[in-house]
């Protein structure tokens, strides 16, 4: 939890420094985005609840998949530093072998029962 809320305190400091620096050119967009509206109710409902709820859901999706990213070993990384997809546990063989038929399949094992009382 602690790392967590690390993450979002950083974010935040983040979010408050741009803010500062862009405020005029933000000032700009909002004036332009907001001028198809007349009403000022609609504004207040779009400024207080739909732009907060959209920015929150966005900054916890970003921090949530921040804190689930942990390679469980040095292969996966290697593999994520060349652009291959990581697909956990199962290698390009296993992966391929879900897909063919049973009598094709290397990890199927078959016994072969003889009835026959000659032998």
């Amino acid at each position: 939890m602690i790392v967590y809320e690390n993450k979002f305190f950083k974010s935040k400091c983040l979010l408050l420094i741009f803010q500062k620096v862009y405020s005029d050119f933000l000032q700009e967009i909002g004036n332009k985005a907001m001028s198809p509206f007349k009403n000022g109710k609609i504004k207040l409902i779009i400024v207080m609840i739909i732009i907060p709820f959209v920015c929150n859901a966005f900054q916890f999706w970003i921090v949530d998949n921040i804190l689930k990213f942990s390679p469980s070993n040095s292969e996966e990384m290697e593999l994520l530093k060349e652009g291959e997809v990581c697909l956990g546990k199962k290698d390009k063989d296993e992966i391929e072998n879900e897909y063919k038929l049973p009598e094709e399949r290397n990890d199927m094992e078959f016994v072969v029962i003889n009835f026959d009382k000659t032998t």
